[in-house]
């Protein structure tokens, strides 16, 4: 325990306050869509998982007006007919986040 107070306490107030917009945000979530998420996660496979860990990194690093219009755009390609929804996976599996977002329409 005092090991992760003394890790909480080494972060960047930056890094802190992500954090904790990010518990905040999965609180606020319903039990049933928590519950989901948390089973999603569990049945990725290591490499999936460590994929998805890069990604994430990926993002983090993209200054914040890039980072929020690929959000925008991903969003927006979630409420695609399934078939575009897999037309998209495949032109964006094995690149980079910001290539990938080529891969969605506009």
């Amino acid at each position: 325990m005092r090991e992760r107070v003394q890790r909480w306490k080494s972060l960047p107030a930056e890094e802190r306050e992500r954090i904790k917009a990010r518990l905040q945000k999965w609180r606020s979530l319903p039990d049933a869509q928590r519950e989901q998420l948390k089973q999603r996660y569990h049945a990725l496979t290591p490499e999936q998982k460590t994929q998805l860990m890069a990604r994430r990194e990926e993002m983090r690093s993209l200054p914040p007006e890039e980072r929020e219009a690929i959000r925008k755009r991903f969003k927006a390609a979630r409420s695609l007919p399934p078939e575009q929804r897999e037309a998209i996976r495949a032109c964006a599996e094995g690149k980079s986040i910001e290539e990938a977002a080529d891969c969605l329409p506009p």
